[in-house]
């Protein structure tokens, strides 16, 4: 998706456009089941896309007219996607596929819905040109739908664009589908704990500059689109982590570097163990970060768990960190 959205984002800012007034046709798309006002006749593609979430079609329609540009797009994921694509996702993707060309910013930003679907219109402006760059992007289940329109010029119409925006409609209202995930438990390569994700997970070993101490972090969890849950081991040779000061300030290092600001705090039990959970949330893509850390002399061990703000994400947190074990010898 990021390179379907990357493609969208660096083709409209290199077209140029003057002021003028158009007459607008209804076109029909039952295959893509939406409908929209176009000036012209649009030229029709389909390419097929490899992303991060799958192959992916993308049926695309451009009109030019007299130098105004428009297109509209979509796409769908696999099925077997469903489940990680969330509205987070949508707004990640629209920031990623602007700020990765590196000609525009997102200078207003409205996150709603669009008959009970996550949208996100936007305006971004680059410095090559006078006027800015319009979109409105929508996710319904697995289909993703991406309006774009531009112009260069003293005298551009936004009014034109605003139409030509609110004129995208669905021929037919899907219903909302709830995904669902299927929990599995797992357990640490030493076999010292178990923990339930919704997918098979990924181990990473690596190193992190702390002040002037090295962490090394062994990680592993499950990243799919929206959906993210792991387990961090960090260790460090030449800090006791048994000294609660130091290492909560390594946690709120981990917690903020991954997700946001930290917004809640507190210490708990859980079992026989005292444990901090901690709360953050991303400005950017109303997400929200959940941690539980478990204390050791020589090591951290850090849960976290990523929930984006759709419905079908509450609470996901609860289930992971319910699901985590210690395996009694």
């Amino acid at each position: 998706m990021r390179v379907i959205l990357f493609l969208l984002s660096s083709f409209m800012l290199f077209l140029g456009c003057y002021e003028t007034q158009f007459k607008w046709t209804e076109y029909e798309y039952p295959e893509g089941n939406f409908k929209i006002d176009l000036p012209n006749t649009p030229e029709e593609k389909t390419y097929q896309i490899e992303t991060e979430l799958g192959l992916s079609d993308l049926h695309f329609f451009i009109v030019e007219k007299d130098n105004y540009w428009f297109t509209v797009s979509y796409s769908q994921f696999p099925d077997s996607m469903l489940p990680y694509v969330s509205k987070a996702t949508l707004i990640g993707e629209v920031t990623y596929g602007l700020e990765i060309s590196q000609e525009a910013k997102i200078i207003k930003e409205k996150i709603s819905d669009y008959r009970g679907f996550p949208c996100v219109t936007f305006i971004a402006n680059s410095d090559d040109f006078k006027n800015n760059l319009y979109g409105k992007h929508i996710l319904v289940n697995n289909t993703q739908y991406v309006l774009h329109s531009f112009s260069e010029g003293n005298a551009s119409e936004p009014s034109e664009f605003q139409r030509y925006m609110e004129s995208f409609e669905l021929i037919d209202l899907p219903e909302q589908i709830k995904p669902e995930f299927t929990w599995q438990e797992y357990y640490s390569p030493d076999s010292s704990y178990t923990a339930k994700f919704i997918g098979d997970p990924i181990y990473k070993k690596g190193t992190r500059d702390f002040q002037n101490h090295k962490l090394n972090i062994f990680s592993w969890g499950f990243f799919k689109g929206a959906a993210a849950m792991k387990i961090d081991e960090v260790y460090c040779d030449d800090i006791s982590f048994s000294d609660t000061s130091m290492a909560n300030k390594v946690c709120d290092y981990f917690a903020e570097s991954l997700e946001g600001k930290i917004i809640k705090s507190k210490y708990k039990n859980v079992g026989e163990y005292k444990v901090r959970e901690i709360v953050t949330k991303d400005p950017n893509l109303d997400t929200r970060g959940y941690f539980r850390i478990y204390y050791f002399e020589n090591k951290l061990l850090i849960l976290a768990c990523s929930e984006p703000p759709d419905k079908w994400f509450n609470d996901m947190h609860e289930k992971y960190f319910d699901s985590f074990k210690f395996v009694k010898n």
